[in-house]
């Protein structure tokens, strides 16, 4: 086990940190040895590990989070758009996306996530996002969210249509 791949499951599982875990794999690196259930670090590594981590967590995880909801403390509504660099529909997708963003970035706030990435799989989870691309439309109370039908995504005036049937409800 190596350092890099505690540092992928960190990275996994960024909005639960599960400490248990973190003792199991510094127990596998020869961190912490257990004693009637007492937990002892061998070596002055316990302490630098920690550090590192600590900073770690401090200081990039939070780089991760926070444009969606960045977006909607703008008080504009917002377009969240979720992709992945693989999918074909995304790719089809891209030039309706910069049209729409050019045409009306003064109605709405434009936000691109990739799926892939540890905060887009978090948004994913929590809008109970099954397909990518994944459209929504939010505005800045969070009363009212709603998804753009995937068929429609492909034509510029369909999803402009639902933009402004969004604003003027």
């Amino acid at each position: 086990m190596t350092h890099t791949n505690i540092l992928m499951i960190f990275f996994e599982n960024q909005a639960k940190i599960n400490f248990y875990l973190i003792f199991y794999y510094m127990k596998q690196l020869n961190l912490l040895t257990l004693y009637n259930n007492k937990c002892y670090h061998q070596s002055i590594m316990f302490k630098k590990f920690f550090i590192f981590i600590s900073v770690l967590l401090i200081s990039v995880i939070p780089a991760f989070a926070g444009q969606y909801e960045d977006a909607l403390r703008t008080g504009q509504p917002v377009l969240l758009y979720m992709y992945t660099k693989q999918c074909q529909y995304c790719k089809q997708f891209e030039p309706v996306f910069e049209k729409l963003v050019q045409n009306l970035k003064k109605e709405y706030r434009f936000v691109k996530i990739d799926a892939e990435s540890p905060y887009g799989r978090l948004l994913m989870r929590d809008f109970r996002a099954g397909y990518v691309p994944y459209v929504i439309l939010a505005d800045a109370s969070r009363q009212y969210i709603t998804s753009v039908d995937p068929t429609c995504l492909l034509e510029y005036s369909c999803v402009h249509q639902n933009m402004k049937d969004f604003l003027n409800r």
